[in-house]
């Protein structure tokens, strides 16, 4: 009977932080060149528009990212690296517990220059 009680309760307690995430979303997405190359090492910014709070993510070996655990809300999605034109992607708009795909394709130039897409 304890044991029974214990492994309930062990469950139950296991299970709260999943439910606590329900409410949250992610974006992934690839980062490439013009040519479809894909970029590593390119810093991918996601910013909730009204809270201005900010999660950054860096692509892996295969140009991926993923931003998880995002409060619902709309986003402005930024790409950047040395040697390329800074991408950015407004109006993002991510859903409870939905994922958002967003793809960047970054230039030849410097970050001073902005590339948007809306």
């Amino acid at each position: 009977m304890i044991r029974g009680f214990a492994s309930l309760l062990l469950v139950v307690l296991c299970s709260a932080p999943a439910i606590a995430q329900g409410d949250r979303g992610q974006i992934t997405g690839f980062v490439k060149d013009t040519s479809g190359a894909v970029i590593p090492g390119a810093t991918v910014t996601a910013t909730h528009t009204q809270t201005r709070l900010q999660r950054v993510a860096v692509t892996d070996a295969n140009g991926y990212y993923v931003l998880p655990a995002l409060t619902p809300g709309i986003y402005e999605v930024v790409a950047e690296l040395e040697g390329f034109k800074k991408w950015a992607q407004t109006g993002v708009t991510l859903d409870a517990a939905a994922s958002a795909t967003v793809q960047a394709v970054l230039e030849p130039g410097t970050i001073s220059e902005v590339i948007t897409v809306t």
